[in-house]
């Protein structure tokens, strides 16, 4: 009858660990697949970064030139004053720009910022479930050799 009790919570206790098993799979594959979402947002995030850096290298090299061209005309006032209205509102382009890159970059820091929270509890809850596993094996373990030294005398 002991033996059949023994037999019945160890194989309760199997169970439990499977289940326990499963769960710590199941949460691994998520935490890998949140991972793969994170490099994702980063890659994604980098590459819009190099894109507004691109176009604003662009927009620098045409203000520049622009700048040029406004020192080495010489055609009076009127020209000099048409030259200085177009920079100025290339120059307002290019800040727009760089303010909506700067949005951009801010929201998508904000974006990795939470998606490595949620990495962050999910790690937690893998560590949880390892020790929660871990203390199974040794239950498990205490059990049998109990069994075991009980079954001996």
């Amino acid at each position: 009858m002991q033996d059949e009790r023994a037999k019945t919570r160890r194989s309760l206790q199997k169970a439990s660990l499977n289940s326990k098993r499963e769960e710590y799979e199941e949460l691994a594959k998520g935490r890998r697949a949140l991972e793969a979402k994170v490099m994702e947002k980063i890659s994604e995030g980098e590459n819009a970064i190099k894109s507004h850096e691109s176009q604003l290298d662009e927009l620098t090299s045409s203000i520049l030139t622009l700048e040029k061209e406004m020192y080495s005309v010489d055609n009076g006032l009127e020209s000099a004053k048409s030259r200085a209205e177009k920079s100025t509102a290339d120059c307002q382009q290019v800040q727009d720009r760089e303010q909506t890159a700067i949005q951009q970059t801010e929201s998508l820091a904000l974006e990795i910022s939470s998606l490595l929270g949620e990495l962050e509890l999910e790690n937690n809850k893998l560590v949880n479930l390892q020790q929660e596993i871990d203390n199974g094996k040794n239950l498990l373990a205490n059990n049998e050799v109990s069994y075991l030294s009980t079954d001996q005398t």
